[in-house]
This record gives C-alpha cells, structure tokens and sequence, in this order.
C-alpha cells in the first residue's frame, strides 16, 4: 500500500512538472509569435513609407543641359529602391528638328520615369554635379505626390509643350512641390530678385559664345523684366536654394563635377558684336576716303549684305516663332532686310536711304534713353549706325559736290578731293 502511495505520488509529481512545462512552451510560442508579428508589422509600415527625394543636376556645356536639370524620385511599396521621374524628356536625336520646333513654340516633352541608381549612374557618367535633397512630408501628403507624379506618367497627361521659362522640367518639379508642402514654396515669392530674364539667360548660355551673339539680336522684350522668386524657380539651382531655405531640406552633394565648365562672360557675345560693328565701320569709312569706284562700290556691297542678312535673320526669327519672347523683339526696328538696297541703290537715292535710315537709328537710340524701348540694343545700334552713317556723310559729300552735269559720285572721296588719292 505504501508503494502504491509512493508511485501515485510519483506519477502526480510527473504530470503536473508536465503540465508546468507545457505551459511554458505555449508562453514561449506565444512570445515568439507576437515578436514575429510585431516584426512583420514593422517592417511593411516601413516600408509603406513613402520618401521624397529632389535632385537637381549642374550644368554641362551642352546647350540643351547648360542649365541644369532636375528630378523628383520617390521611395515606397512599389518601388522600394527608388524611381525617378524626369520632366525633361524629348527625341534629342535630331537637333535641328527639336530647334526648329522650339522656335516655332511647338517643342514637345514629356514625363519618363527610371529606377534610381540607373537615373544617377546616367548623370554621374556625363560628369555633373548632382545635389539631393530629402524632401520633409507627411505620409499622406508624400502618398498624394507620388501618386501625382506617377499620374502624370499615363498617355493622357504625360505630354506638354515646353517653354522655356514658363513650363519647364523645373517648373514642374516646383509646381509639385508646392502643392505638397500647401503652398510653402509659392508663399512669399512674389517678389522681385532684382534680375532680368536675360540677366539668368546670359549665364546659361556662356557656354557657347555664339549663343550669347544671338541674344543680341533675336531675343527681345519680354525678357528685360524683372523676374519675381517664383519665376526664378524655373532654374535648378535656385529650386534647390529655395527648397533648403523653405522646406528645411539640406542639399547633399552625391557626385561632383571633376572638371571646370569652360564658360565666356554673359556680355562677351555684346563686346563681339561691338567688334565687328567697329570692324565694318572702319571697312566703310577706308572706302569712303580713298573714295575709288570699284572700292567703294564693293565696300556699299560688302556693309548692304551682312546688314541686310542680319535684318531678313531678325526678321524671320520674329514672324516664323511663336514664342513671346521672340516675337517682340525691338531689334526689329533697328536691323532690316531693307539694307540689301544698299547694294544697288545710286547718287541721289542711295543718299536718300542711307539718310532715313541713319534717322530711324537715332529714333530707337532716343526711345532707348527716354525708357519708351528697353532692350540692351546698343551692339545692334552699333552694327548697323556705324557703317550706314559713314556711307551717308560720303554720299552727301558728292551730293553737295556734284556739279549741274553728271559726274560720278564714287569719285569723290571724303578728303574733299575729285582725284583719287594714290597710295
């Protein structure tokens, strides 16, 4: 009997150290669980994250990237290594076209979007600085964006026509920004920079000196205003400046160029036109003092050419384009596809010309001063007063020389002689 206590006892012991470690083992799988499932749940709120990155790239001496660009990438469920989207994407394969298309206001871009590490490899390859900056949202705020961004990627909005300055691959990325952050980087930026348009547009194009002649001639009026902080955003670098200044987000250096951009002064295309105003000048004014014939015949048919190439440029530039601020260029008061008549034209109505159009350019200089005119016309002025001006003191010198019979006007040079000096 006593044994029998012994081993019911015993087997008591046994099922309830039993029980004791079944219990244990269940807290134990419950534990792991929950941490599994706490785990778990982390993981997908982290990554339901969603984070908003701007880059924007420096310059390069390309003049389609001269400058700059910019992108927005987004990070989330759906692309958890990043996808970028870029507003700056048209068929660069034919330049003449795409140029061609752009005077004509019909230059049409539109939305792509990349992976990432491929969108900085790309740009890191062409040598360019390229600036990140994490921008600071609320997560239904950064939701909204990215679905934004990733809308305007279907056929039905992903097109648009581009404008330099008014609807760019910048000014994109702005508008988005602002409409994310309410309205944070439109606040405020009404006003004035100080700057003009072309001031911002000479930088840019410093990178080709040939670009900076021809905004002497064929970029007119509307960009000698005064541009506000909103509409300087439409250039990467002061995105950039004004996202760090408002939305608090650093700008990160992720690539650096390893190479200076060769660039000219902004006014060094202006001193160039000057030079060869001074050039033809002085061409003009030799003919007119050795006062040959032949000579003084070929230097008329020398200044009538290139004045009247560059006025039928003008001319044609203003009339094909349909962008604003090459229509209304006051440059077309002052150059004229009328001075190929300065190649034909003779004695009386050659004087005639010469002297109303030397008038015409006294008019823009004197509208320029008084403030009714405001672009920098003064190389232009230069190109075309300078050789026309010499060329009607000449004519007039033979005018009021010219005796009742007919001699030759050309004979006369302006050292007030009718023989021709020998040299």
């Amino acid at each position: 009997a006593t044994a029998a206590r012994t081993d019911g006892a015993r087997h008591a012991s046994a099922r309830r150290a039993g029980g004791s470690a079944g219990k244990v083992m269940r807290r134990a799988l419950v534990l792991v669980f929950a941490v599994v499932v706490a785990a778990l749940a982390a993981s997908r709120s982290a990554r339901a994250d969603t984070e908003i990155e701007l880059f924007t790239m420096g310059p390069t001496d390309d003049v389609f990237e001269s400058f700059g660009h910019g992108a927005l990438c987004v990070t989330d469920e759906q692309f958890p290594s990043g996808t970028c989207y870029n507003y700056g994407t048209t068929d660069f394969r034919d330049p003449v076209a795409l140029i061609w298309k752009f005077l004509r206001g019909r230059s049409r871009f539109w939305v792509s979007h990349m992976p990432r590490t491929l969108m900085l490899q790309a740009y890191s390859e062409e040598d360019r600085t390229i600036y990140r900056q994490v921008i600071a949202l609320p997560e239904d705020a950064a939701e909204r964006l990215a679905a934004a961004l990733e809308a305007d990627t279907q056929p039905s909005k992903m097109y648009y026509l581009y404008n330099h300055y008014r609807d760019n691959c910048t000014t994109r990325l702005r508008d988005h920004l602002d409409a994310a952050t309410g309205g944070a980087l439109g606040r405020g930026s009404a006003v004035l920079t100080g700057q003009t348009w072309r001031d911002v547009t000479l930088v840019g194009f410093s990178v080709d000196v040939r670009l900076l002649m021809g905004m002497e001639f064929f970029v007119g009026r509307p960009v000698d205003s005064k541009m506000t902080l909103w509409d300087a955003m439409f250039l990467p670098d002061v995105l950039r400046s004004e996202v760090q200044k408002r939305l608090g987000a650093a700008a990160e250096v992720v690539n650096q160029r390893s190479t200076q951009l060769p660039k000219a002064a902004p006014l060094a295309g202006r001193w160039l036109v000057f030079a060869g105003a001074g050039l033809l000048t002085i061409i003009v004014a030799l003919g007119a003092i050795l006062g040959r014939p032949r000579l003084w015949r070929f230097v008329l048919t020398l200044a009538g050419l290139v004045l009247g190439c560059m006025g039928v440029a003008v001319y044609v530039a203003a009339f094909v384009s349909g962008i604003t601020e090459l229509h209304r260029n006051e440059v077309l008061l002052v150059c004229l596809p009328t001075d190929f008549l300065v190649m034909v034209l003779r004695r009386r109505a050659l004087w005639v010309y010469l002297f109303a159009r030397v008038v015409l350019v006294a008019a823009v200089a004197i509208g320029l001063a008084v403030g009714l005119l405001i672009q920098p016309m003064g190389a232009a002025i230069a190109l075309v007063a300078g050789p026309l001006f010499v060329a009607a003191v000449r004519e007039l010198q033979n005018a009021r020389r010219a005796p009742a019979v007919d001699e030759p006007f050309a004979e006369r040079g302006l050292l007030g002689s009718s023989e021709v000096p020998r040299l």
